[in-house]
């Protein structure tokens, strides 16, 4: 069948308007990434402090959560790193300098660091980091000329951590922030002549609607998931059969004509995305284009060493620098804050469903054992590590209850009028629509409490009720799309195989494990949910005061 080429009448208008039209690729590339897992062998002890000692390496993405944790742990780690290139965009009309200052240094993060250097830790930072005004979506990924001849003499490594992590983004932004950058980036790599690994994070998320166990093996260039779910239903089809075949260079033209069309088409191009998604077989436009990133990174690399990390849902800090540490809202925290608020009585899936949750600093030190791993090797090989938990240590939803539950029957959030909330024994709903009506029960009742106790009386409670209606109904449908956006990824039961990472994991020089050790089979995850990842985030992100007093 021939790639798929749907283009929206908007699309269809503008590029008429401009007396332009897209010019189609009709032929597959031809090269396609290797099929065969890493094959790590029995080398040397991997020493990563060794390493790290005066590289020069560019990070981008360090203003997110993940690179974040990343700076900190280089610089906490290893002092005599040369320098942290990092590339960060002005946001607001707040300059990259700034930005690094104030959402990455002063970030509580950093206060081991700083109890650590004392006075001395401006000084230590300024040296250790410089940082670069750009971002991967512009030629040359932006920076200014008189920059960028010095910084692609000194580099060593590059680590690609910046991406878009919404699933129900536009497409043409999703298709510029996932495939179309790290392009950018790999052809900036090229011009490097030191440059000997680009180390690019992607997400389990590629895989995520599949079933059983799904092995550490790149995408081929324009290889779809209709196309790979489709061979593992019945191995005995052809190779010609009737599924849409994806081609890359075209989907990203397609992009770069929709941005042409501005904000008049936020909605169309939102459903678009999720058209676009779904026809290759990907539930979301976060994973389809992520896996088109992927491949264009494969195809594109040239001489340049390129290794893949593939977390899957990332929570809060395990243990380093301390436990706890998060920033926003991660894949559990939508279902278990509502919780919480008593808006949630339990999700809707089976209560064997899996989440594969890995704390964040675990996938700092995966990506710094891969980085020490790849460092400097020819083979062409793209190695792949899934940083996951399904395969060694399974979280269930059966589990995630209980954990939020012991959360919030011992430390209750409170209403509005300093009430406790009280949660009742998490429920797994087996039917959909059954949630969706206890979702829209508990709203109307927690409503219909709350103007009873601000009003003294329920006189006038249906005229109140019927002016607030449109309030609740609003508040309903965001939790419902909350729960639509959430259901695939918690609805399923595949497993990441990481072979290669746990291969990995043994490597690592002994002295060195317990610092750069990244295992997630000792993670009792009742516990670390609710006793290290909700009052974390109920501290560092809902910034309540009465859970500051926890340990």
């Amino acid at each position: 069948m021939a790639p798929s080429r749907e283009i929206p009448s908007e699309l269809q208008r503008k590029s008429s308007d401009n007396g332009a039209a897209l010019q189609l690729q009709t032929a597959l590339p031809s090269n396609t990434a290797s099929e065969v897992s890493a094959e790590l062998g029995k080398d040397a002890p991997l020493e990563i402090r060794k390493f790290l000692k005066d590289k020069s390496i560019l990070i981008t993405g360090a203003t997110g959560f993940l690179g974040k944790v990343l700076v900190e742990k280089i610089l906490r780690a290893q002092p005599e790193i040369k320098q942290l290139y990092l590339l960060v965009q002005p946001r607001g009309g707040v300059c990259p300098e700034q930005r690094v200052q104030s959402e990455i240094l002063e970030a509580e993060l950093f206060k081991v660091l700083r109890s650590q250097l004392g006075h001395e830790f401006e000084r230590f930072t300024t040296k250790k980091i410089t940082v670069v005004g750009g971002n991967v979506r512009s030629p040359d990924l932006g920076i200014s000329s008189g920059q960028v001849g010095a910084i692609t003499r000194a580099l060593d490594l590059i680590m690609h951590v910046a991406g878009n992590t919404k699933w129900d983004e536009r497409f043409d932004v999703s298709v510029r922030d996932n495939a179309l950058g790290p392009t950018n980036l790999m052809k900036f790599a090229k011009t490097c002549p030191k440059l000997k690994l680009f180390l690019h994070v992607s997400t389990a998320c590629v895989n995520s609607v599949r079933k059983g166990s799904v092995t550490e093996r790149p995408f081929k260039m324009g290889e779809t998931m209709a196309e790979i779910l489709a061979k593992e239903a019945d191995e005995s089809l052809p190779s010609d059969r009737d599924i849409p075949r994806l081609d890359v260079n075209f989907e990203t033209e397609l992009a770069e004509k929709a941005a042409d069309c501005g904000s008049s088409v936020e909605k169309e191009m939102v459903e678009f995305g999720r058209r676009r998604a779904q026809l290759f077989g990907w539930q979301d436009i976060y994973a389809f284009t992520k896996a088109m990133g992927e491949m264009l990174l494969f195809e594109n690399r040239g001489h340049i060493p390129l290794a893949i990390v593939r977390p899957p849902g990332v929570v809060s800090t395990y243990k380093e620098p301390f436990p706890g540490w998060i920033e926003g809202f991660k894949v559990v925290d939508p279902i278990a804050i509502p919780y919480g608020k008593g808006q949630f009585s339990g999700f809707t899936a089976s209560e064997n469903s899996v989440f594969d949750l890995v704390p964040v600093d675990i996938v700092v030190n995966t990506m710094l054992a891969v980085a020490a791993k790849h460092y400097g090797c020819e083979q062409q090989d793209t190695y792949v590590y899934h940083s996951s938990s399904t395969s060694v240590n399974p979280f269930n939803l059966k589990g995630f209850g209980d954990a939020v539950y012991n959360h919030f029957k011992a430390h209750p959030m409170v209403d509005k009028l300093g009430n406790d909330i009280l949660v009742k024994k998490f429920r797994c709903f087996e039917d959909a629509d059954e949630f969706k009506r206890s979702v829209r029960s508990q709203l109307l009742t927690a409503a219909l409490v709350r103007l009873c106790s601000e009003d003294g009386s329920n006189f006038y409670m249906e005229e109140v009720l019927q002016r607030k209606y449109a309030k609740l109904r609003s508040d309903y449908n965001k939790l419902v799309k909350r729960i639509e956006l959430l259901w695939i990824y918690t609805h399923h039961f595949t497993s990441y195989d990481n072979h290669n990472a746990e291969t990995l994991l043994r490597q690592i020089f002994q002295d060195e494990q317990e610092t750069f050790g990244y295992s997630v089979s000792e993670v009792d995850w009742i516990s670390f949910l609710a006793e290290v990842h909700l009052p974390g985030l109920r501290r560092h992100v809902l910034k309540e005061h009465r859970i500051q007093r926890l340990k």
